[in-house]
């Protein structure tokens, strides 16, 4: 059984577990809240004996810092959990965390699939997520740097992505932006007149073509596509 208490800050050991993520320094949000509020979700930790090892929730574990926090709650995994099982908790906390964006959840399963030496479907049996969910988050990490770094800035969710990048490099950064003030759908319907003008136009969506959807060649130019 999980045990739930207060432990003091300094009691906490964030080296003890390799696969805490201490590289996101975005933790104002949480310390805004802190100001007023109490941590309300336990951060995980193993019992060391005098100290705690973090196994997951360094932003939470940074943030009280930051606020200047004596103690924050903590939840002790069980006696005997293995290493393994510690990857595997850690990664279901941060995918079921409303603040964990798709590009950190994806690589968070990277991780986990290199150090399990799992396969997609095996991360997602063992996880009981779905089979869509796990690749299209693993998909993410092969995307154009823009469209990754779109996703991972959190201006434009995962589903928009997902249709950004069916069309050629040229007309992904347009479509991010509208992303940035439309739905899903929206999108959706736009990527899908792209590729129909691309594919009356006659024109390879692998060709290399300039802003205004122009086939960059030293032939005759190719009829201007507006999107």
């Amino acid at each position: 059984m999980w045990k739930v208490k207060d432990v003091a800050l300094n009691a906490i050991d964030t080296t003890f577990f390799a696969n805490v993520r201490t590289n996101d320094d975005n933790v104002d949000d949480i310390v805004e809240s802190l100001q007023t509020n109490a941590v309300l979700q336990p951060i995980l930790v193993v019992n060391l004996g005098k100290t705690y090892g973090l196994v997951a929730g360094f932003r939470r574990f940074k943030a009280s810092q930051i606020a200047q926090k004596d103690t924050i709650p903590v939840m002790i995994l069980p006696e005997g959990t293995t290493e393994s099982e510690m990857r595997k908790i850690a990664l279901i906390e941060n995918v079921a965390r409303k603040d964990m964006n798709d590009y950190d959840i994806a690589d968070a399963i990277r991780i986990y699939m290199q150090e399990e030496k799992c396969s997609q479907r095996q991360v997602a049996a063992k996880l009981g997520l779905s089979e869509d969910f796990v690749n299209l988050r693993t998909a993410l990490l092969s995307w154009p740097t823009n469209v990754r770094l779109a996703v991972k800035e959190g201006r434009i969710r995962i589903t928009h992505a997902k249709y950004i990048v069916r069309v050629p490099l040229e007309f992904q950064e347009k479509l991010i932006k509208e992303a940035e003030e439309n739905s899903v759908e929206y999108i959706s319907k736009k990527v899908t007149k792209l590729l129909a003008k691309l594919e009356a136009a006659n024109v390879d969506p692998t060709e290399e073509l300039d802003e205004n959807g122009n086939v960059i060649e030293s032939g005759p130019a190719e009829e201007t596509l507006i999107i």
